[in-house]
């Protein structure tokens, strides 16, 4: 929702470790390096699995605090954002088989 502003976000943000939401879908929002980092210090006390942020005019700087967040967070699945123009999918391995889905679809 463009209509959302990045001070907004970093309220929504503050709300998530309180909240039961598991999948946070902030495509097209100007959430900007404010809003990452105000997602980035609470990802790991949220239970949130899921994030998408992209299309959300973050630096390279604020989309590597989130995937940084992400590896951190115990609950968090997937991450979705965009970094120097570039889409990055980072997905936790939750099985041994997990691992070789992702080799398979990168080999084959």
């Amino acid at each position: 929702n463009s209509r959302l502003t990045s001070a907004g976000l970093v309220k929504v943000a503050a709300r998530l470790p309180h909240s039961t939401l598991r999948t946070l879908l902030l495509d097209g929002t100007p959430l900007c390096d404010v809003g990452a980092t105000a997602l980035a210090a609470v990802l790991s006390t949220s239970g949130l699995e899921e994030l998408h942020v992209h299309d959300t005019r973050l630096t390279c700087a604020g989309a590597r605090s989130l995937l940084s967040a992400a590896k951190g967070a115990p609950s968090a699945r997937k991450l979705v954002v965009d970094e120097g123009g570039e889409r990055v999918t980072w997905q936790r391995a939750l099985d041994p088989a997990d691992l070789l889905c992702c080799i398979a679809r990168v080999g084959g």
